[in-house]
């Protein structure tokens, strides 16, 4: 697996690592292929969880800057579309992963990362944690499950100045606020449950959850047949 990306095990879970500290874990094209492979490879029978989480002080810093631009340069808006359109498939492979997901937050999170820990059935974080959607400064909208896991605070708190842990946690983005010293701790406990979910147990509460968790209209249109309601996919 990459080196910007490090996996290894926790008790059944499999834990996935953000590792570009010296770029504060910003997703490059690399880091985001890396992440998709991962998750659209078949579970190790004995693994009952995914885990996310980050190295260095910094969850991430969203999609790097560097790439967009780059991006941008060599093929327009058209390259930037099908960006977009990448970014989507990467949260709908979380969505979608067959076992339970848990992201582990220790430190700021911005745009496009902070999407991705929204789209994991569960958040925890310590208290150095934040929230953070600088593209509301462009008119641009978060995803759908940013939106819902947060409900209407999410708005206000979204064109201001983001969350803290404590106001995300008070709004239900974070399921769990631990002291830094005691993540893992927490971790261990969250996965240590987790495991002990029986298959069809899970199965029926995703069921459930992807009833109800859909993105907005106007990104079925961007991906045909990929983020549709069940009675409208092929």
């Amino acid at each position: 697996m990459s080196s910007s990306l490090d996996c290894a095990a926790c008790g059944s879970a499999l834990v996935v690592t953000l590792n570009r500290e010296e770029r504060r874990n910003a997703i490059d094209d690399h880091l985001r292929n890396a992440l998709l492979a991962r998750l659209r490879a078949e579970p190790d029978p004995t693994s009952r969880g995914l885990v996310i989480r980050a190295r260095g002080p910094v969850f991430s810093a969203g999609n790097d800057i560097k790439m967009l631009e780059a991006t941008g340069a060599a093929g327009g808006a058209e390259a930037l579309g099908r960006l977009q359109l990448e970014t989507l498939q990467l949260l709908h492979a979380f969505v979608t992963f067959p076992l339970p997901t848990l992201a582990v937050v220790d430190g700021p999170v911005y745009g496009f990362a902070a999407d991705i820990v929204t789209h994991c059935d569960w958040v925890i974080g310590s208290e150095g944690a934040t929230f953070h959607w600088p593209e509301w400064n462009f008119g641009i909208m978060p995803t759908g499950s940013s939106l819902e896991r947060s409900g209407p605070d999410f708005l206000w708190r979204g064109l201001s100045k983001g969350f803290t842990a404590h106001e995300a946690y008070s709004s239900g983005l974070l399921k769990q606020l631990d002291k830094r010293e005691d993540l893992d701790a927490g971790l261990r406990a969250h996965t240590g449950w987790i495991s002990e979910l029986s298959p069809g147990m899970y199965e029926a509460w995703r069921a459930a959850v992807l009833s109800i968790r859909r993105p907005p209209p106007s990104l079925w249109s961007r991906l045909p047949g990929l983020w549709a309601p069940q009675e409208e996919r092929p």
